[in-house]
């Protein structure tokens, strides 16, 4: 019932931050909920639906980043994850220089 993700942000071989998220069940909305940890001090939380193939995460700032943000997420294989991000600025959601492109690797050590 509960997906986490647990790692770090990596320019190159060094963790510039840990991340954590979380997606699972909301039986009062009926939807997957979404909350996602960046470091210590930004949160988000929102909702997932997903359109076909895709997954649209919709979510806010909780703590640190007030802004109000779509990620638009494919998985093409059971080890990649590519996501789209769009923020809403003036009202409209606007496609952001954000692309997010993750590949699981194994943990060493």
């Amino acid at each position: 019932k509960l997906l986490e993700g647990d790692g770090y942000l990596l320019q190159g071989d060094k963790k510039v931050m840990h991340m954590t998220s979380r997606f699972g069940w909301d039986p009062i909305a009926k939807q997957t909920y979404y909350i996602d940890f960046h470091g210590h001090d930004t949160v988000y939380s929102g909702h997932v639906t997903l359109k076909g193939e895709e997954y649209v995460i919709d979510f806010r700032g909780l703590i640190g980043d007030p802004g109000h943000w779509i990620s638009h997420a494919t998985m093409p294989t059971k080890d990649d994850y590519h996501s789209d991000m769009f923020q809403e600025k003036g009202g409209k959601m606007t496609p952001t220089h954000i692309n997010i492109n993750l590949h699981r690797v194994p943990i060493k050590g």
